[in-house]
């Protein structure tokens, strides 16, 4: 049964608005037009059912035009083009699992011309054939391998707590303190009532260690593990947000919050897209 959720006020996204950050208005765009991409396989879909339109729905209901997209539709343009009009590209977690080899020359060229992504979880981990890569495609990106299936084998995932890093960082996603423990673990509301959010994710292989600063959250297993799971990075000239919670799974099964909380920062705080008729 999936729990009753808490979503943030839609005031918080009229004060970014009002505090000068630049983000696209308008419910849809034809990727020819001003807009945020959320980049899906659509044989993935029927086993996850809703994903796609979580994403959908948390950016509708914030007024911002996006259009859902398929590896062929980037891969038939140039990066140049897309840059113009869609310089924001959410590639979310489930539905985006198998992408096309030449996708990831294609993101390489699109952030060193200064294109943002979103990565959520396990974007991008296996082969047409559907077996584990032995690095995520986007790892070059966030500078660490978020799939470790050569190591752990069906270990590779675990579960854990969201805890940001400081109260600061809850902040900075719009976080209500009431949401929040002495630990800063991050609660939603079940039933009336206020639980911890669980959550899985993966256990990374990090080789260069990640700066403390470009950490926002941990996941915290139970027995004590803990993995860095909302990071950011730049490439080139662009800005990658790595999220390593199913953001989508968890506001059709479990709980809205994270996803809102992540997706409207990220648009409103760090990819500072532009919007058209404001300045």
């Amino acid at each position: 049964m999936k729990k009753t959720v808490y979503i943030i006020p839609a005031i918080a996204f009229i004060l970014f608005v009002a505090a000068g950050i630049k983000i696209f208005r308008g419910g849809f765009s034809d990727g020819n037009e001003p807009g945020v991409l959320i980049l899906h396989n659509p044989v993935l879909r029927g086993s996850h059912p809703g994903v796609l339109e979580a994403y959908e729905k948390a950016l509708a209901d914030e007024g911002l035009a996006h259009k859902s997209i398929t590896p062929s539709f980037i891969l038939s343009r140039t990066f140049e083009e897309l840059l113009e009009t869609n310089p924001v590209i959410i590639i979310p977690d489930s539905i985006a699992q198998v992408l096309p080899d030449d996708a990831g020359l294609w993101f390489i060229n699109y952030l060193a011309g200064g294109g943002n992504l979103m990565v959520v979880y396990d974007a991008g981990i296996k082969n047409r054939q559907g077996a584990y890569l032995h690095k995520a495609m986007f790892s070059e990106f966030t500078g660490f391998n978020y799939i470790y299936y050569d190591k752990f084998r069906q270990s590779a995932y675990t579960r854990g707590y969201m805890q940001f890093k400081n109260t600061e960082s809850a902040e900075f996603f719009g976080i209500p303190g009431e949401f929040l423990d002495a630990g800063n673990f991050l609660y939603g509301r079940s039933d009336g009532n206020l639980e911890m959010i669980e959550s899985p994710m993966a256990r990374l292989e990090i080789p260069g260690g990640i700066r403390e600063e470009d950490i926002y959250m941990y996941g915290v297993t139970a027995g004590g593990e803990k993995y860095p799971a909302v990071v950011s990075a730049r490439y080139g000239k662009g800005k990658v947000l790595y999220v390593n919670f199913p953001l989508g799974y968890l506001s059709v099964y479990v709980n809205e919050l994270p996803l809102r909380a992540v997706l409207e920062t990220f648009l409103s705080k760090m990819a500072e897209a532009p919007q058209p008729g404001i300045e």
